[in-house]
């Protein structure tokens, strides 16, 4: 069953605007009330939470598309009433692992992110990432305070020697770091409170006191020291890593993170009402190249000291 009661906890304690807790309510009542809908729908979502723990997300939502076509929902919506689905189970997994349940709606604050993008760029209540969510579903990533984490070895390419003199070498143990569009800022307290979270949980997992961490992302991009204000948050980000990679890229296709809805259009029409928009857009105006960057940190007693000297 789709534990009504809990999925409208998660709504209401996320902060679901009530136009999507309408929405959403109004799909799982006809999923309730249309049996050959209800027949389907669960069929596919006990295939993916109970027979077949091996079947990646992205496998079911294509059969939720194939449903939501047959019915007239919008496929967006349906991915999401399907990833609301699933949260119940999600809860009962983390009782049975002992994790906290502050990281289980630390972890949901996700859901209402990809939610808030979905109705940004494609104008309705959904999400066009439902993928993604198999990594929560599957206990492979969790939340710990503002960024996300996946524990992982290092298979990146060859060792790395940081600043501190500690080497991370490939097989070792470390956690995939995720930043989400949670609207709050990276300021110095809220990375450092995440890093310490971080620590907290992974030193026991991977059973060490010192905890690497490495990201990937268009938030790591070099050439952000050339063109963001100084006191960007995003730089001060950055410098909490041992920065190795940065890539150009012909086209910004993180664009739509950054500019909702106007992503599609002019970049001369790209709205100018924060200072991140204000310099990417003359970055862009100027005929500059966006890209990626990667880096690592190391983390020991719950403390960042990458930057540590020798």
């Amino acid at each position: 069953m789709i534990y009504a009661e809990h999925i409208n906890k998660v709504m209401d304690k996320t902060g679901f605007p009530e136009e999507a807790k309408l929405c959403f309510n109004r799909v799982f009542e006809r999923i309730r009330n249309e049996s050959d809908l209800r027949k389907e729908y669960y069929t596919i979502l006990n295939e993916y939470l109970f027979r077949n723990p091996d079947i990646p997300l992205g496998a079911s939502l294509e059969k939720v598309t194939e449903l939501a076509v047959k019915i007239g929902e919008n496929s967006y919506t349906m991915h999401m009433a399907f990833i609301l689905s699933c949260t119940p189970r999600m809860y009962e997994l983390y009782e049975e692992e002992g994790i906290d349940e502050e990281l289980y709606w630390d972890a949901l604050i996700d859901i209402k992110a990809k939610l808030m993008e979905c109705i940004e760029n494609k104008g309705v209540p959904g999400t066009f990432v439902g993928g993604w969510f198999n990594g929560w579903f599957r206990l492979t990533r969790f939340a710990l305070g503002r960024f996300q984490y996946e524990p992982i070895s290092y298979n990146f390419g060859n060792a790395v020697e940081l600043p501190c003199g500690e080497t991370l070498l490939p097989g070792s143990p470390i956690a995939n770091m995720h930043i989400p569009s949670a609207g709050v800022p990276l300021t110095d307290e809220v990375r450092n409170d995440s890093y310490r979270k971080a620590y907290n949980f992974l030193s026991k997992r991977f059973n060490t006191n010192k905890v690497y961490l490495c990201c990937s992302s268009w938030l790591l991009f070099g050439k952000h020291y050339e063109f963001l204000p100084e006191h960007s948050n995003i730089l001060k980000f950055m410098n909490d890593f041992h920065l190795t990679a940065c890539v150009e890229k012909e086209s910004f296709n993180d664009n739509w993170r950054l500019y909702g809805r106007y992503s599609q259009g002019e970049v001369k029409d790209y709205p100018e009402d924060s200072s991140l928009r204000r310099a990417y857009k003359k970055w862009l105006l100027d005929g500059n190249k966006t890209g990626s960057g990667w880096g690592c940190m190391l983390i020991e007693d719950g403390v960042n000291v990458t930057h540590r000297e020798k």
